[in-house]
């Protein structure tokens, strides 16, 4: 089997009804709830960004899937506190770390590109320079909350290694995702 085979073999979450009907009232759920919100501000494009944080949050449900909720029980907790374990390993030699770090960092771009067009509003208020550090600060915070929820859960649950690089992996991942943002946005700018 190939590597993308493999990939997708160990990543996508088998789906039950269960999880697929979750996965819809999640969706119709933050949809109604994010377009109330963004039409009570005054927000121009509330559909767009409503659905764009609808899309990040389903993002976010079926990465949950993946990495904890149709993971095996493990017998015990399972984590490495070594900071930076993978990153020797890797550099050493150990290319199925070195792909799986890549892979972590990839797997949160779509969401740090999702939450700061979200968060895009902001810069009505602020100006750019107070803008720029807000939403890289904001985007810090939530790569790391979204990426701490999901290790704990492995600890807790026995379904996975807890460690501090893949919460690192994810939230470098979170903030390429809002850079890509930055860069698409200037150059869509640039063309009007």
């Amino acid at each position: 089997m190939d590597y993308i085979g493999q990939l997708y073999e160990s990543y996508y979450p088998k789906m039950t009804p269960v999880f697929v009907a979750i996965g819809v009232i999640l969706t119709l759920f933050v949809y109604m709830i994010s377009y109330g919100f963004f039409r009570t501000m005054h927000m121009p494009h509330a559909r767009l960004k409503s659905f764009a944080f609808t899309t990040a949050s389903l993002y976010y449900y079926l990465i949950l899937l993946s990495t904890v909720f149709t993971r095996p029980e493990h017998v015990g907790m399972q984590y490495e506190l070594e900071p930076f374990w993978s990153y020797k390993l890797a550099f050493a030699g150990d290319t199925e770390l070195a792909k799986e770090i890549v892979l972590n960092m990839i797997m949160f771009i779509p969401m740090g590109f999702l939450i700061t067009y979200v968060v895009d509003f902001l810069k009505r208020t602020y100006n750019k320079q107070v803008f720029g550090r807000m939403v890289l600060r904001l985007s810090l915070l939530i790569g790391v909350v979204c990426s701490a929820i999901i290790e704990i859960l492995q600890l807790l649950l026995h379904r996975g290694l807890f460690e501090w690089d893949d919460i690192f992996d994810n939230t470098v991942g979170f903030l390429i995702g809002t850079g890509g943002f930055w860069l698409c946005s200037k150059c869509f700018r640039k063309k009007k």
